[in-house]
């Protein structure tokens, strides 16, 4: 049971580490998720660098998130 829980640790940790560096927020933010993508930034959570209101299309408080299939 330990081993799985480890094992699942170590998978989310890895898989929440962006691939490469992020680049800084351009001043007044970024104008749109393409170019929040392009600079590395996904899944912005409310309070968190690039966030921003209009990137948060349905308003759940993460801009830029992934489109559900």
């Amino acid at each position: 049971m330990i081993r799985v829980l480890l094992c699942a640790l170590l998978v989310s940790t890895a898989l929440a580490v962006p691939s490469r560096p992020r680049q800084p927020v351009p001043p007044g933010g970024f104008k749109n998720c393409a170019q929040a993508r392009a600079a590395g930034y996904i899944s912005m959570r409310r309070g968190e660098p690039g966030y921003s209101k209009k990137l948060d299309r349905d308003h759940d408080g993460i801009a830029c998130e992934p489109k559900q299939r």
